[in-house]
């Protein structure tokens, strides 16, 4: 099979337009596009190898939250990729306010992309793989990619292996998402050639984030109403409601993943 991104159904699209991604960032913080803000960017460096001025790839760049976190707190040389053409142009805009030397931001396809080899000290990546079929052809791509004792940092959306919810494969397709269950993540990475891989489910964290950004969102409305509209704020409470309710079922499932060359 032909690892690529999959064209996104036009809810997926439309999420990455200049306006939607405005829109995400007023809920998540600045800089950000999810779940993952800078306490919880800080909380997965203790998980790792951290060392000042190390060259860090990021896979799914978005507005730069992390990157800038990393940047400055660990004096990282960081280059970040996205799809979309919007985020890499936002969180180039971002850069130039911070006057930040040691990040750079590229509109690029890790698929296709072309990496030097023993380039990068860490790789990381949050909520951007569940668009990409083939994943094994990146990790074969990120460990040459890597530096000796290199590592990856990854948190991703997950499924189930055992899912039969009719529901949430058509919710899945309709999406264009590619979902492996947790352990297919940590074989497939082992595969690779990767060692002391840790596959851990996280998914309690993100439900409990669903639920307080919803409760926050809805306490802060008059002033999200002031930039964006009813529709947007219903939109994204009934986005929430539905991932959190595929969790609960054990549907939808968050991993974290930390492997090492």
């Amino acid at each position: 099979m032909t690892t690529q991104y999959t064209p996104q159904a036009e809810e997926e699209k439309t999420r990455y337009s200049m306006h939607n991604i405005l829109c995400a960032e007023k809920i998540y913080g600045d800089n950000f596009q999810s779940l993952v803000n800078n306490a919880k960017v800080q909380s997965l460096c203790e998980r790792l190898r951290m060392q000042p001025n190390m060259d860090v790839l990021e896979i799914g760049s978005g507005l730069g939250g992390s990157a800038f976190y990393l940047a400055q707190q660990y004096q990282a040389n960081v280059l970040g990729f996205d799809y979309s053409s919007a985020m890499v142009e936002l969180s180039t805009e971002r850069l130039q306010q911070l006057n930040l030397s040691n990040v750079a931001f590229q509109q690029a396809d890790i698929t296709t992309a072309e990496l030097k080899a023993n380039a990068f000290d860490l790789i990381w990546t949050v909520d951007c793989f569940l668009y990409i079929s083939g994943k094994q052809a990146v990790w074969d791509k990120f460990y040459k990619t890597l530096k000796p004792k290199g590592q990856v940092l990854m948190v991703d959306y997950c499924g189930n292996a055992d899912d039969s919810s009719d529901e949430f494969k058509n919710y899945t397709e309709t999406c264009g998402y590619h979902m492996q269950d947790i352990p297919s993540y940590a074989k497939s990475l082992k595969a690779a050639g990767f060692t002391d891989v840790i596959a851990e489910d996280i998914t309690p964290e993100l439900v409990r984030g669903f639920e307080t950004t919803k409760d926050r969102l809805l306490k802060n409305a008059a002033d999200f109403l002031q930039f964006f509209n009813q529709d947007e704020l219903e939109r994204l409470v009934d986005r929430w409601e539905k991932k959190r309710q595929f969790c609960q079922e054990g549907h939808l499932k968050w991993g974290l993943f930390i492997a090492n060359k």
